[in-house]
């Protein structure tokens, strides 16, 4: 039986996964870094934001918006 310390982690807070968003689009802004480095930036970016709109999202539908609502 696991302890409660050894639980798999709920969702990363919003402002963890905005931070993280933040760090690669900085990173990206960098001209001397390698491309293989630009590659990984770019796809944790665009993951990073699709889980963005995820939790929007769900925030919207939590309160009874939904996307027609915006």
């Amino acid at each position: 039986m696991r302890s409660p310390a050894e639980a798999a982690p709920g969702p990363e807070p919003v402002d963890g996964l905005l931070d993280r968003l933040e760090a690669a689009l900085q990173r990206l802004n960098d001209p001397r870094a390698p491309v293989q480095q630009i590659v990984a930036d770019y796809e944790l970016a665009e993951r990073l934001l699709r889980d963005a709109e995820d939790r929007l999202e769900q925030a919207r539908t939590a309160l009874g918006q939904g996307r027609s609502g915006a």
